[in-house]
């Protein structure tokens, strides 16, 4: 799609180059209705350039952001090969626990890193001991 792309803007670009050839022999021949004619013609040419250098850009990026996923798809399919797929978690007291009651864990650990850290019980709270982060037991 991209060298479509490649290809409309190459085509516009001389369609622009005819034009001003087209509107230098307008101003020799004094032909000032041809030569409005060419001028909006050629205006014209150059909105549909920037639109097309605009899509080709947008193209680009979502190659890129394509490529991205792709990446991250492969990494869990990986992980899901490797016997690591997700835990199932349930938040009770402020803190995930495993199906089985295991836990309390770090919310913010699992939720931004996947790393299930068991929160320390400091009275009437559990602080993680990676992120600091602190909860109270309710």
């Amino acid at each position: 799609m991209s060298t479509d792309i490649s290809k409309a803007v190459m085509g516009v670009s001389a369609g622009i180059d005819a034009i001003k050839k087209l509107g230098d022999l307008a101003v020799k021949t004094q032909n000032l209705e041809l030569r409005e004619g060419i001028l909006n013609l050629r205006e014209q040419l150059l909105e549909a350039k920037d639109a097309l250098l605009d899509a080709k850009e947008q193209v680009s990026n979502y190659k890129e952001e394509n490529a991205t996923l792709k990446a991250r798809i492969t990494e869990l399919e990986q992980r899901l090969a490797d016997g690591q797929e997700e835990i199932k978690l349930t938040v009770k007291k402020g803190g995930y626990y495993k199906e089985d009651g295991d836990g309390p864990y770090c919310t913010g650990c699992y939720d931004n890193n996947q790393k299930l850290i068991r929160v320390n019980d400091v009275g009437p709270i559990w602080r993680c001991p990676v992120c600091k982060s602190v909860v109270t037991k309710t």
